[in-house]
């Protein structure tokens, strides 16, 4: 039975003398509010004298250093710094370190994307969709680092399908087909179709992976209710972002048109 507080404090132990062993702070510095906030530690000077009690960590001409055991504990936990790193809001530390227990043999990045795939298809029954494309991304990252091009960019494309087909519209849309808003009101509502520069680079990368069954099978797994990009346009998008042919201009110009189109069909 994974103890919570036992896992929170190893944590926060191991992210501060990740910190400690990039940064050598001064023995006065004033500690980022992040790691206050992420970590719940209220205190961080008081945290990291406690670190160098125990010590993992010791001053050298008024900074602290790792010692020995710190770096050897560093070492031993380096999963927890690239959970730290990843970021992700809905997988939990002790979440993780859970499965982590019952699987130890597999790795940081397997492990999280089992997580992260068992929590983006709850976020789907719930129509949660930015919830759900914000783990696809962090899907998509950890495939690249495991060398799974192919898995990569299926989530990469997925991202870009649930952006293209208007995800962040949703609500406005639903507002106004429940007649909650005037016609006028969602047409000026409408800015852009924001197509993330982080998943334009991830396609190019995967881009060899690529084939067509990838775009069907993308177009076969996800339905938000709304379509602003049907398949075929899809696939020329996604030609151009490969082949370094994309136009924002034209494709914005695409987008503002299929969005009139289809507020007008609702």
């Amino acid at each position: 039975m994974l103890n919570t507080n036992k896992t929170q404090k190893l944590y926060a132990e191991v992210i501060f003398l990740d910190y400690i062993g990039k940064h050598t702070p001064d023995t006065e510095y004033d500690y980022p509010n992040y790691l206050k906030e992420e970590l719940d530690v209220s205190d961080t000077n008081l945290f990291v004298r406690r670190l160098a009690r125990a010590g993992y960590a010791e001053r050298q001409e008024k900074r602290y250093v790792l010692t020995r055991a710190g770096v050897e504990k560093l070492a031993a936990h380096e999963d927890l710094v690239k959970f730290f790193e990843l970021c992700n809001l809905y997988v939990t530390v002790q979440e993780y370190m859970l499965r982590k227990e019952e699987a130890p043999e597999k790795s940081f990045e397997a492990l999280m994307v089992e997580l992260m795939l068992e929590k983006a298809a709850a976020f789907k029954e719930k129509k949660d969709y930015p919830a759900e494309k914000r783990l696809h991304l962090d899907i998509a990252v950890l495939y690249e680092r495991m060398g799974l091009a192919e898995q990569a960019l299926e989530h990469y494309l997925t991202v870009l399908y649930m952006d293209v087909n208007g995800v962040e519209y949703l609500e406005l849309l639903q507002r106004y087909h429940e007649g909650k808003c005037k016609k006028e009101k969602v047409k000026a509502g409408f800015d852009f179709i924001y197509i993330r520069p982080d998943v334009q680079s991830g396609i190019k990368r995967m881009k060899a992976a690529y084939r067509s069954e990838l775009c069907d099978a993308v177009y076969a797994d996800n339905h938000m209710g709304i379509e602003l990009c049907d398949k075929e346009h899809f696939a020329a998008l996604l030609s151009d972002l490969m082949q370094d042919t994309f136009s924002e201009t034209a494709w914005q110009k695409y987008f503002a048109a299929a969005f009139a189109e289809l507020v007008e069909s609702l």
